[in-house]
């Protein structure tokens, strides 16, 4: 938090001005924290992210978003399970009938589909990177598969009240498309920190609520104080030895003492929130 100089001040309080959006690379509990270290009151919406806050948009209540793992109400993965599972549906999708017996197949579908309906945020340029993909690669039926079932996903949720991250997001730029929501209240300005790039349905979103209220960027790119450094490690275990290395570095007396136990608290951290996710 230090390094991008957030202004909690103005996220603090009954009624903020500032909002923060907190996007992927960073997470809500550490910039609370923040909040929460400097002896500082909050209300929940003003530390947000972009599904939660596409939600207050619309009215949605949360048990009404599809999650992406068994630990909530309703994940993603059922619902895919549950439709490849109807005769009806999965005799039209033979490719994926096939790749079902796979271990991970429904996890990576869900992944597939999420960020693929990420990636454009008109019909028309879906069918660009169709066209794209068309060309570069060339034909596949399970492109093919893989469009139409997207479809029928989109109509079963539509057809039974429940959103995921796609919908929402699509849904609230058509509202904000039209002006900002009477019932919600509006912020001076929504601070939005990411460590990664916005995809293209995300990037339409915040340009359509630009023109409601100001949206102020922040990310790793901005610079700061200090200089982050990304590395890409083959398991979480190599990821968790590396990092404890690192920081006995700091304290080279305490290296021997303290390197396993630095290792074991990390590991132990990354399968908890393997399991919440």
């Amino acid at each position: 938090m230090r390094a991008l100089s957030l202004p909690l001040h103005d996220a603090a309080g009954l009624s903020p001005r500032t909002w923060i959006c907190v996007g992927q690379g960073f997470s809500r509990e550490d910039v609370k924290a923040a909040l929460l270290g400097e002896g500082r009151s909050f209300v929940a919406d003003a530390v947000t992210s972009l599904p939660d806050l596409c939600a207050r948009l619309l009215g949605v209540p949360a048990e009404k978003v599809l999650g992406a793992s068994s630990g909530a109400a309703l994940s993603r993965q059922e619902i895919l399970r549950h439709l490849l599972s109807q005769r009806a549906i999965s005799e039209y999708f033979p490719e994926l009938k096939l790749l079902r017996r796979q271990r991970s197949f429904f996890r990576n579908l869900d992944r597939s589909l999420q960020a693929a309906r990420l990636s454009f945020a008109h019909p028309e340029e879906a069918m660009v990177l169709a066209e794209y993909l068309e060309t570069r690669i060339g034909p596949s039926a399970l492109r093919r598969e893989l469009q139409g079932f997207t479809a029928a996903y989109e109509q079963w949720m539509q057809s039974t009240g429940w959103w995921d991250p796609p919908l929402l997001i699509r849904a609230a730029t058509e509202v904000l498309d039209r002006g900002w929501p009477e019932n919600v209240p509006c912020p001076q300005e929504i601070q939005l920190l990411s460590g990664v790039a916005e995809e293209s349905l995300e990037k339409n979103f915040w340009e359509v609520a630009g023109r409601n209220v100001a949206i102020r960027r922040i990310d790793l790119r901005d610079g700061g104080t200090e200089q982050w450094c990304w590395e890409r490690w083959h398991t979480p275990d190599d990821a968790a030895d590396g990092l404890a290395e690192a920081l006995a570095e700091l304290a080279p007396e305490r290296r021997a003492a303290d390197l396993a136990q630095h290792r074991r608290a990390l590991v132990r951290r990354r399968r908890r929130r393997l399991r919440l996710l």
